[in-house]
């Protein structure tokens, strides 16, 4: 068994750990779109919210109505607030997963490469064992036999 044979499970190996850190970081980066938006249908809300007390504020509005509307909006706002927390925290973890996906590829090249260097370098034996043979069958039909 040749060199590059034996690696087959290290690169099949390495090969798996890459694949299952790029699931990861796809998965994560699903996570944060959908905590993104998560923040847009929040802000959208709070601006619907914000249009329809102006359409109802022009006609004239009760003091416990006003202060039901502060409320409700000081409790979206800090809703948006706890939003940008929670994408925060998934960005550094895309970046996280991001970081160990790329570690995880750059290995899996070196992995590549050694392998790949072990092929030429047989590849190299070989077309040297073969000409050698050559060589030799030529020189045995060169010399005459007594």
């Amino acid at each position: 068994m040749t060199r590059s044979e034996r690696f087959k499970p290290v690169v099949g190996v390495s090969a798996s750990r890459e694949q299952e850190a790029a699931k990861a970081f796809a998965d994560q980066q699903r996570v944060l779109e959908q905590e993104r938006h998560r923040l847009a249908d929040l802000e959208k809300f709070r601006q619907e919210y914000w249009r329809d007390f102006e359409r109802r504020g022009a006609d004239g509005i009760s003091g416990v109505r006003l202060r039901q509307w502060q409320l409700f909006m000081a409790n979206l706002d800090q809703a948006i607030a706890h939003q940008l927390k929670v994408i925060a925290a998934a960005e550094r973890q895309s970046e996280q997963k991001r970081q160990l996906w790329l570690e995880a590829r750059s290995r899996r090249k070196a992995v590549d490469k050694v392998v790949e260097r072990y092929r030429s370098e047989e590849q190299k034996a070989e077309a040297k064992r073969e000409q050698k043979q050559q060589d030799d069958l030529a020189q045995r039909k060169g010399k005459p036999e007594y």
